[in-house]
């Protein structure tokens, strides 16, 4: 945390003047145990006794945060980047005319706005549509300053050079797409007769001082691509020149009435907030996270149920065990139990569609021929594989010319039919590694249930992946304990 040698973590100046959150961080940053503050190992192999002194969890007392007081918004998102604080003196930002290309490879002219404190680039939606550049189906998530969030369209490919044409000066590059960047720049038209010491400079936005909207935001890498040696400078109240490739930016402080410098930024009224533009940064991992923590809701509470809902759901309580194996057993539950619909002569409904098949065989032999060529190429690949038959079936089976046996069993893409029992079957095999976040999701993908019948299995897992992303453990990271005790022996 600071140069002064021969002291702890927890006994550094400027960590202690930290928030307790701001605190946290820097610990799993420096990848430190956050129990003891050191080094070498994670907080379940620390070997300290000690436990924080207002929870009595096992982390430092420094590190401990209320999190629904520290970790909740107080206020609604915003898109924000860069805020002017000082309302008597607006801030002007670097705005320049450049030639982007568009479907048809013709260049035609936008308004870009150049800012150094943005880590990706935009476009608006209504630019990219007017351009007729094909946006490629990806919506990331855009975190700006405060952790606020704003979904984008997708990503478009760009291309851009000066507004004079110089295809020396070719600049490419992916955007995101949203639908409005910011309000008009600036928010009034500014009186620029006295700025004497922009005359006679070949402006990159000549129109600088009037308000107009802005089609694209670039960052920081292309601005500082674009710089070129060259500073211009007026009185001390007054904006700056700087010189790039695509001619000479306005920006920096300039006097204008404190009534037309009101905030366009979206949170609070347009009358008392500041002027906020958008710098922003991607987490799809923090993004997975938050989308889990605001899946998990408290279930409501006072449920009224109908009438025959009370009555399945008593069925339910009434009926449901687990059996020796693990195996949860759940009955159907019907709307009145004592009439209760009968499922019968199912042979014969499934003997009327195997002769209906046949028929068709005969009066489309285009079609028996595709019929068995997709199941054998199912025998090929090792979706579909045949087993012995059983010692004894019950009733006479018919058979299909080139299809195959209905008396063997099947065994599709790890679903297996023992036609004897009349039970399906799933076989899946773990990974032979540490049980990790990369490893339990691994296991997870590769639980194939078209039909949905290991859904309380799958609901489960589901349940875990949850806990995984909120936890924060790392991809190859050992899980926390009570994950790794619930896997796989709640799953599989």
């Amino acid at each position: 945390m600071c140069s002064a040698p021969g002291h702890k973590l927890d006994n550094c100046t400027k960590f202690l003047e930290l928030q307790p959150l701001e605190r946290f961080a820097q610990v799993k940053e420096r990848r430190l145990c956050i129990l003891c503050c050191r080094p070498s190992h994670s907080v379940k192999n620390c070997k300290s006794s000690v436990t924080c002194g207002i929870c009595k969890r096992r982390h430092h007392t420094l590190l401990h945060f209320e999190k629904d007081k520290e970790l909740e918004p107080t206020a609604p998102p915003t898109q924000v980047a860069l805020a002017v604080h000082n309302a008597n003196a607006p801030s002007l930002f670097s705005t320049a005319i450049v030639m982007i290309k568009n479907k048809f490879n013709n260049f035609v002219p936008i308004r870009m706005l150049m800012d150094n404190a943005s880590a990706c680039n935009f476009v608006t939606l209504k630019c990219a549509q007017k351009l007729g550049i094909p946006i490629r189906n990806n919506s990331p998530t855009v975190n700006g300053v405060g952790l606020s969030s704003t979904d984008t369209f997708g990503i478009v490919d760009c291309e851009i050079v000066p507004s004079n044409g110089d295809s020396s000066c070719k600049f490419s590059f992916e955007a995101f797409v949203l639908p409005k960047i910011c309000h008009d720049m600036p928010p009034e038209p500014l009186n620029v007769s006295s700025w004497r010491h922009l005359k006679d400079l070949d402006l990159a936005d000549p129109s600088f001082h009037k308000s107009g909207p802005i089609d694209m935001l670039v960052n920081v890498n292309l601005f500082a691509a674009a710089l070129q040696s060259g500073v211009v400078k007026g009185n001390a109240d007054e904006p700056i020149a700087v010189r790039t490739v695509f001619g000479w930016l306005v920006m920096g402080e300039c006097p204008i009435n404190v009534n037309t410098s009101r905030s366009r930024c979206h949170k609070g009224s347009e009358s008392d907030t500041q002027r906020c533009y958008l710098v922003s940064s991607l987490s799809l991992d923090n993004n997975i996270k938050r989308f889990w923590e605001l899946e998990s809701v408290d279930p409501p509470k006072n449920i009224v149920l109908s009438k025959s809902g009370m009555s399945c759901e008593n069925q339910r309580e009434t009926s449901y065990c687990r059996t020796p194996e693990g195996r949860m057993v759940v009955p159907l539950t019907y709307v009145d139990p004592q009439d209760k619909p009968r499922f019968s002569n199912s042979r014969e409904i499934a003997l009327k569609r195997l002769l209906n098949l046949e028929r068709k065989f005969k009066l489309n032999p285009q079609f028996r021929t595709a019929y068995v060529n997709f199941m054998d190429d199912y025998l090929r690949c090792g979706h579909m594989v045949e087993v012995d038959p059983p010692l004894s079936f019950e009733g006479q089976l018919h058979n299909v010319e080139n299809v195959h046996d209905l008396s063997l069993s099947l065994k599709i893409l790890g679903l297996s039919w023992l036609p004897k029992e009349d039970t399906f079957t799933f076989k899946t095999s773990l990974n032979d590694c540490r049980c990790t976040k990369r490893s339990i999701l691994s296991d997870i993908a590769r639980i194939f249930d078209p039909l949905g019948l290991l859904s309380p299995v799958v609901f489960f897992a589901k349940y875990l992946i949850q806990l995984l992303w909120v936890s924060g453990v790392d991809w190859d990271s050992e899980v926390p304990i009570a994950i790794a005790q619930e896997w796989p022996s709640r799953v599989l």
